[in-house]
């Protein structure tokens, strides 16, 4: 519910959903799902000085209940980690039977000006917040605060017709305040050409901190620091031709980085043919930090007989080394007014393999226990498989490297045959490979996920309209 007051356009609202799930207690279910849910909300934007400033306050509650083992199961999610080895106080109660958790935010904008403008916002989570029901969790039990800087110009020069630019600051934290801080700062700039093109820029560089979530409930973890940088141009959003381009490269200082490459082509060569091509180069060295960091190593496996600084368990890592490329092609065509035919495809082909492995040196560690160093050794056996020697423990790790290919397509004529009655005939096609060598994939594969195995599914489906 909202409800807009006053003369500059502020609004209040609220909001509650509920879920109630008619389980009892001996069902399978009951021990993985919350019985009832609750999540409530009110928030306001306020609009003043002639709608040249804008505040906006937020406030949220969440409720769950159900049988202990779900409640549990919650408290363990990798959004709310209770159980961490190296908390100050045990959070994980088994008997629990509910978790209640609350949402504060809040921002303030300046919204008009001839070159300044600025926001600055804020979020709090309790540990507790809990609204997977209704959307989606990263994590609870933090801070957050953020604010940007902007000069901009409006007014049409020599080789421009606009641009801005400024700087951000972000900065994350715990309740866990043994954690310390984490910060970002960044700096973004985006221009349009006389003739409409546009551009866009952005640099950030991440600092050092902790990472809560990295060993998905064991200790924490450092993570570096790093860059991150992107930049985009795009053509006249208008015209009969439109294209874009973008990059993106991330990369810290223990040698992870990624790479990603994408475009987008789109023509009209008639008024009845439209055709899209966009594709996409990825290539990975490490994957992101959980915590809005820069990338870092995989996290694959928690094991026991660890050392005593890692709680009596093993954290174990992989150095990954990922290539994806995917392509999505469109073509829209229109016969007559009541007749038109929409194919889309999708070949995509992606490979990854593990270069190293390794476990959590101590807790708040960045560097890895790299196996094969520190009077470790690692075998690599004939299936792919890896065996660990450690003193006098052994241990396997499982091959995961891959290779994958796949390739989905759908096509759909629509036919109206009398006004307000429709045909539709539909193919789709859904084939997939995998195999498990892990060697970089190239354009070539693909199109060898053409000729990968999968299904064909037809449908027709007609719909009558009549004036009875």
């Amino acid at each position: 519910m909202i409800q807009e007051v006053g003369e500059q356009g502020s609004t209040v609202g609220a909001h509650l959903t509920v879920v109630h799930r008619g389980m009892s207690p001996g069902d399978p279910l009951a021990t993985l799902l919350s019985r009832n849910a609750v999540t409530a909300g009110a928030d306001t934007r306020i609009r003043f000085a002639d709608q040249g400033y804008e505040a906006s306050f937020n406030v949220g509650i969440t409720h769950i209940d159900g049988e202990p083992e779900a409640i549990t199961g919650f408290q363990r999610r990798n959004s709310h980690l209770f159980q961490r080895v190296d908390l100050p106080v045990p959070l994980l109660d088994p008997t629990r039977r509910s978790l209640d958790g609350g949402q504060v935010t809040g921002s303030i904008r300046k919204l008009s000006g001839r070159h300044w403008i600025w926001n600055a916002s804020f979020m709090v989570e309790s540990p507790e917040f809990e609204p997977s029901d209704f959307g989606r969790l990263n994590f609870a039990g933090d801070y957050t605060w953020r604010a940007a800087l902007t000069y901009r110009e409006t007014v049409p020069g020599t080789l421009l017709r606009g641009y801005s630019f400024g700087p951000t600051i972000t900065h994350y934290s715990y309740y866990d305040r043994s954690l310390g801080n984490r910060y970002n700062i960044g700096v973004n700039a985006n221009a349009t050409f006389r003739n409409f093109w546009s551009t866009r820029f952005s640099l950030t560089r991440y600092f050092r901190g902790f990472d809560a979530q990295l060993t998905r409930g064991g200790p924490v973890m450092g993570v570096p620091r790093g860059w991150g940088a992107s930049w985009s141009l795009q053509n006249r959003s208008g015209s009969q031709t439109r294209w874009n381009g973008s990059a993106n490269y991330q990369s810290n200082e223990i040698g992870d980085y990624t790479w990603r490459l994408g475009t987008s082509f789109s023509v009209r060569p008639s008024p009845s043919l439209e055709l899209s091509l966009r594709p996409a180069y990825r290539n990975e060295r490490g994957t992101r930090a959980t915590f809005s960091g820069p990338i870092n190593r995989q996290f694959l496996a928690t094991l026991p007989g660890g050392r005593l600084e890692t709680f009596g368990n093993r954290y174990v890592f992989g150095f990954p080394d990922r290539t994806t490329l995917s392509t999505q092609f469109r073509v829209s065509y229109t016969f007559k007014p009541d007749m038109t035919l929409d194919v889309y495809a999708e070949p995509f082909a992606a490979s990854g393999r593990y270069l190293a492995y390794g476990e959590t040196l101590v807790p708040g560690a960045r560097d890895l226990r790299v196996y094969g160093e520190d009077g470790t050794t690692i075998t690599r056996l004939e299936d792919g498989s890896y065996t660990v020697v450690d003193g006098n423990s052994s241990f396997a790790l499982a091959n995961r490297d891959f290779n994958i290919r796949s390739f989905r397509s759908n096509v759909v004529l629509r036919w109206e045959w009398r006004p307000g009655s429709t045909l539709f005939v539909v193919w789709q096609q859904n084939r997939a490979s995998r195999e498990a060598y892990g060697s970089h994939v190239g354009f070539g594969d693909l199109f060898e996920s053409l000729t990968a195995s999968g299904d064909n599914i037809f449908a027709v489906k007609t719909t009558l309209w009549s004036s009875m």
